[in-house]
């Protein structure tokens, strides 16, 4: 599958209860603890406990925690997120 002439990223070992997925540039998993597992692009948070729901952008991840707070990480270099580190946005 993918593109032609193109390795698609893998995580380094397989995935067990899964039950969100997010992709872009790269890929994110959300599992049934509430910890995220990323691959390619963006890579994965550190210290992120407690998820609920993940998305991905252009070279960034985004995790909404459940107590409401935003955390965003990953490449900024063209300043669309206008954050210069990891966030988080309670």
């Amino acid at each position: 599958m993918g593109l032609p002439g193109r390795r698609c990223a893998q995580p380094a070992h397989r995935l067990s209860n899964v039950v969100s997925i997010a992709a872009g540039t790269g890929s994110l998993a959300l599992l049934g603890d509430g910890t995220v597992v990323g691959w390619g692009g963006a890579g994965q948070p550190a210290g992120c406990p407690n998820v609920v729901s993940i998305g991905m952008g252009e070279l960034f991840g985004m995790a909404l925690q459940n107590n409401g707070t935003m955390v965003i990480w990953g490449d900024d270099t063209l300043d669309r997120q206008n954050i210069r580190e990891v966030a988080s946005i309670p």
